[in-house]
Formats: C-alpha cells, sequence, structure tokens
C-alpha cells in the first residue's frame, strides 16, 4: 500500500459521509416541509435543525475516520478489521444521540431501553431514510426487518411508528440523489 492509494480511499470515503449528511439534510428539510404542525414553533424546528447540521460529525473524528474508512473503503482486504470497525462503530452509538443503542441503560439484571428525546428520533429516522434513498428500500420495510433486532422504549416505538408513513412519503417523493457509485466495499448496510 502506497500513501496515494490510502488518501485515493480516504477522500472516496469523505465523499460517502459527505453523501450521507446531505442525503439526511435533504430528507430533514422534505419532512419538515411536510409535517408543519410538528413544528408549531420556530424554536422547536431550529432545534430539530441544528441537530440534524451536526449529524454524523464523529465519523471524521479520530476514532471513527480510518477505522471506517479501512472497513468499508480498504485499500486492500487484508486492510479490513472487524475488530477496528466494532470498536468505531460502538463510538459512533454512543456518542450520537440519533442512534437507539445510545439510549440504552445496561444493568446485570437486564439493559432496559430509555424513551429517546423526539428530536433524535427525527434525526434517527432521517438517518434510516437517508440510507434507504442510498440502498433503494422503503425505511418502513426495513424497520420492519430490523425492529426485532433493537431495544426500544414503548413510546420510542409508538413515536417511531406513526412518524414512518410520513418518511415513507418523503423518500417516494425523491428521487435517487448519488450522482456517482461510492457504494462501500463492505456489504454491512444502514450503519
Amino acid at each position: 500500500m502506497n500513501i496515494k492509494d490510502i488518501k485515493v480511499k480516504e477522500e472516496q470515503y469523505r465523499n460517502y459521509i459527505k453523501e450521507h449528511i446531505d442525503n439526511v439534510i435533504k430528507i430533514w428539510k422534505a419532512f419538515a416541509k411536510q409535517t408543519t404542525e410538528m413544528f408549531y414553533d420556530n424554536y422547536v424546528y431550529c432545534n430539530v435543525d441544528k441537530i440534524i447540521e451536526q449529524h454524523d460529525q464523529s465519523k471524521y473524528g479520530d476514532k471513527e475516520f480510518d477505522s471506517y474508512r479501512r472497513y468499508f473503503f480498504p485499500v486492500k482486504d487484508s486492510e479490513k478489521s472487524k475488530e477496528l470497525f466494532k470498536l468505531a462503530w460502538n463510538n459512533h452509538q454512543k456518542t450520537n444521540p440519533h442512534h437507539w443503542q445510545y439510549w440504552i441503560m445496561w444493568s446485570p439484571e437486564g439493559s432496559v431501553a430509555l424513551k429517546m428525546e423526539w428530536e433524535y428520533v427525527i434525526e434517527m429516522l432521517c438517518d434510516w431514510t437517508a440510507m434507504s434513498l442510498k440502498f433503494n428500500n422503503k425505511v418502513s420495510e426495513w424497520y420492519r426487518e430490523n425492529k426485532c433486532k433493537m431495544l426500544l422504549h414503548n413510546d420510542t416505538i409508538d413515536f417511531i411508528e406513526a412518524k414512518l408513513p410520513e418518511f415513507d412519503r418523503v423518500l417516494e417523493s425523491l428521487a435517487p440523489v448519488s450522482s456517482c457509485d461510492l457504494t462501500p466495499v463492505s456489504t454491512d448496510k444502514q450503519t
């Protein structure tokens, strides 16, 4: 491996992150436009807007960038490390409240899901919908296939399931936005 090859892969990964964040913002703007009753005052809208603007910034940091890049955009397969990726993914989940794993209270007696703040549920739904846009699937179908793998508070489930049809409509209203093939080498999806 030479530095030039690594730099190319780093740029590809940066482009992938940027495309994802742009899609999250696009989904948020479309959702906010169609759901004006939820944003009865400007403060609520601005709060969610600020959260969305900071979406996935940790992926650019030292604890995530290189491990994600090596896993999804390796120069050579030998560069991939599942263990380093797991550490980066764990850091991402634990530092970003739009991931349901952030809201898990662990205890030896059993883990408990805390109720997610709804602003972060909206961000999570924007995140999922952006990935559905990328991988050409319906966010509600992805959720149905994966909810058994999630530990969610009942109020969070109710909120998600009430909003999913709206996010499906947002997704239907948007054309695929990827202008180039930036699909990661790995087949892991929706991370």
